[in-house]
């Protein structure tokens, strides 16, 4: 019936078939059709695709389009426009390689979750940052973390023997080696540097300041292990 009552099919299977070289649709009509908005189409199109077509524009468009992938038993959900979600969204995991969220033209770039509770950040296919519960890590940077502007460390605000904590670690165990060092440059070619670093079988602790006197860099002091300090 038209308009009025409702249209029952006794059949495990409605089927809507179109002849050779055409897409079978579904149109679902509000208000009489007679304004932009109320018609929404069901469409399956001759390339498997089946998507759900508006006519708010005024002309039908395809807000949603979903593209069979095989032979994996998946398909491919396209938005024309923003996504919101009412609740939250839920998706696998992924890896370095294969990120979870990513880009259509970069797909090795993006974010996933390493393990529980982990989030982590790949380009290129390379893990260079994760959060944990515990921290957060940068890893396989070529050439550092580079701030543009400064760097604030505050503590929790609670009692302890550190208050807010800064550490330069090394991973080589060699006994005599510089552990880490704090250039203090600018563009115009100045330079200063604090190092500190471990030197003899007892793995004595030493930091050196250092500057540079027109083009020479040198040493103006040392703090040594044992509590004495060297002027140059």
């Amino acid at each position: 019936p038209n308009g009025t009552g409702n249209v029952y099919a006794s059949t495990d299977t409605f089927i809507v078939s179109a002849t050779e070289g055409e897409a079978a649709q579904i149109l679902l009509r509000t208000d009489e059709g007679d304004d932009n908005g109320d018609d929404w189409y069901i469409s399956h199109s001759t390339n498997n695709n089946l998507s759900f077509f508006n006519d708010k524009t005024g002309i039908n468009f395809a807000n949603l389009t979903l593209t069979p992938q095989g032979p994996s038993n998946s398909a491919v959900a396209t938005f024309a426009g923003n996504v919101v979600a009412g609740n939250r969204f839920q998706a696998a995991d992924g890896s370095a390689g294969a990120p979870t969220i990513t880009n259509t033209g970069d797909t090795n770039t993006g974010i996933y979750w390493p393990s529980d509770h982990q989030l982590g950040f790949t380009v290129n296919g390379s893990r260079k940052m994760y959060m944990s519960e515990t921290g957060t890590f940068f890893q396989n940077q070529a050439n550092g973390v580079e701030i543009n502007n400064k760097l604030k460390l505050n503590s929790n605000g609670t009692a302890n023997s550190t208050g807010a904590y800064f550490e330069l670690h090394h991973e080589n165990n060699n006994s005599t080696d510089v552990c880490a060092t704090i250039n203090l440059t600018n563009n115009a070619g100045g330079y200063a540097a604090i190092v500190g670093g471990t030197t003899g079988a007892n793995n004595t602790g030493y930091i050196e300041f250092k500057t540079d006197n027109a083009g020479t860099q040198g040493t103006v002091l040392t703090l040594n292990g044992d509590n004495s300090a060297t002027f140059a």
